[in-house]
């Protein structure tokens, strides 16, 4: 399973710069950087409410519509690891998956 480290401190999933769900998605079917990627799993945070009722994991399956990206076949990531940055996000557009590397 890839290793994932996440940014994006303001989303519900993430305690300790881990996810807590079991599974991601990536979309940015076209993108050529990674500015064009986003986590749509992202959930915004507030007082009221955080999806972390599990420990954080740091290797998660993470399924993947950046068709163009080298770690993508078959709509799954095999990068060894990646990185979900959104240190500011309030919405999933607002993060990246800062590993996308074009490969077209």
């Amino acid at each position: 399973m890839t290793k994932l480290s996440c940014s994006a401190s303001n989303c519900a999933n993430n305690n300790k710069k881990y996810c807590c769900i079991s599974s991601i998605d990536v979309t940015g079917n076209s993108a050529v950087n990674s500015e064009e990627t986003c986590c749509s799993s992202f959930r915004e945070k507030n007082d009221a409410f955080t999806n972390c009722t599990t420990e954080p994991n740091p290797s998660v399956n993470i399924a993947c519509k950046a068709e163009n990206c080298i770690h993508n076949s078959d709509k799954k990531c095999y990068a060894e690891s990646i990185h979900i940055a959104g240190q500011s996000a309030y919405n999933d557009v607002e993060t990246e998956c800062s590993t996308f590397s074009c490969g077209y």
